[in-house]
């Protein structure tokens, strides 16, 4: 969990306006990646639509550090907010979540 929330430092607002509560969203990856990755045989209920947005979620967190690594603008960065993707993303996570 500390690494990801080193991510989440690292790639900033423009997450933190995707997933809203980073704090609520990154406790959601862990539980969800315990239950139905680490200890898959003992969940016998379908999270399809709940992996898929937080994998898409996690997707976005990971371009969005790359981006930053490789020294793209802030103001580049900051657009991707303002993309048709992102925005719908952003709107289905704070409605299942």
């Amino acid at each position: 969990n500390r690494e990801l929330g080193e991510l989440i430092g690292q790639a900033g607002k423009p997450f933190a306006t995707l997933v809203g509560d980073v704090d609520s969203w990154s406790t959601r990856v862990v539980r969800t990646r315990n239950n139905y990755v680490v200890h898959a045989g003992l969940n016998k209920v379908e999270a399809g639509n709940d992996l898929y947005l937080l994998s898409e979620s996690l997707y976005c967190l990971v371009v969005i550090c790359l981006l930053r690594e490789c020294g793209v603008q802030e103001e580049t960065v900051e657009r991707i907010q303002r993309h048709q993707r992102f925005s719908l993303l952003s709107r289905q996570l704070r409605g299942a979540f």
